[in-house]
């Protein structure tokens, strides 16, 4: 009787390794919520002035404010309007720009985001 109480209260296999799991899954999830942590930090730090003109008119201006600047890479004197501010899938903060020809013309419309290095255009247009 004693040989039968032995090998049931012996720990099998699988409950040896449960224990386990559990622990590597805590790391796990440890390891993830450390990484979220760092980029917030990362965000949080105070981003590089803006590279240009127009860029710096867009880090500071609110939605609805328009602005007229002379940006030699905008191709001189333009008009800036801010149409939206958002948060993008990556997390950082972006706006939507409207863009005019100061001697008129069309206006173009780009987006702006916020980086740890700074304030920039993103590649494309918006038409």
């Amino acid at each position: 009787m004693c040989d039968a109480l032995i090998t049931m209260t012996q720990p099998t296999d699988n409950a040896r390794r449960a224990p386990l799991a559990v622990l590597l899954a805590a790391f796990a999830l440890a390891g993830c919520a450390s990484l979220v942590g760092e980029d917030s930090k990362v965000m949080s730090a105070r981003p590089a002035p803006p590279a240009s003109p127009a860029l710096a008119i867009v880090a500071d201006a609110p939605t609805g404010q328009s602005a007229a600047i002379d940006d030699p890479s905008l191709g001189g004197a333009v008009q800036l309007a801010v149409l939206s501010t958002y948060t993008a899938a990556s997390g950082r903060k972006c706006k939507r720009v409207s863009i005019r020809p100061a001697g008129g013309g069309f206006a173009t419309e780009r987006v702006a985001c916020v980086s740890q290095s700074g304030w920039y255009w993103t590649a494309a247009s918006i038409t």
